[in-house]
């Protein structure tokens, strides 16, 4: 039987809030975002380093979704800018290393997340007055 090595949580980011006290705070924040290079201007929203280890990343990429859930729960007018998205466009998909164990984490920590938010929502009634709200502020 092989025994798993204990995870070490000096290898996950320091879990913080994101609130902004006195200054702006921005995704850049995120442990896994990151400034381009010089060349491409803006931020890259999906920055991850390369590991050896599938089921440490899936646990980093766990503790990446919660990181990203507390910087939206702190920051209520990040919400609905399509955010999600760009740290999506960003992943590679392709890559087959361990590494993709990180947006398998990610992704199923945020599943769990939606699934314990809404398990007692009325999710399409939610979605029509969602709709409602926007058409008025068009």
């Amino acid at each position: 039987m092989k025994i798993k090595a204990p995870i070490t949580l000096d290898l996950f980011p320091a879990r913080r809030n994101y609130k902004a006290e006195l200054e702006e705070v921005s995704a850049l924040a995120l442990p896994f975002v990151s400034k381009q290079d010089r060349s491409k201007p803006g931020k890259k929203y999906w920055d991850v380093k390369p590991i050896n280890d599938y089921s440490l990343a899936c646990n980093i990429g766990a503790e990446y979704a919660a990181h990203f859930v507390q910087y939206l729960k702190n920051n209520p007018n990040d919400v609905e800018i399509n955010l999600l998205g760009s740290i999506v466009e960003d992943m590679d998909f392709t890559d087959d290393s361990c590494a993709k164990g990180y947006h398998v984490g990610f992704f199923t920590y945020l599943e769990f997340l939606l699934y314990k938010s809404v398990k007692k929502r009325k999710v399409f009634h939610d979605l029509d007055k969602h709709r409602d709200k926007c058409r008025l502020e068009e």
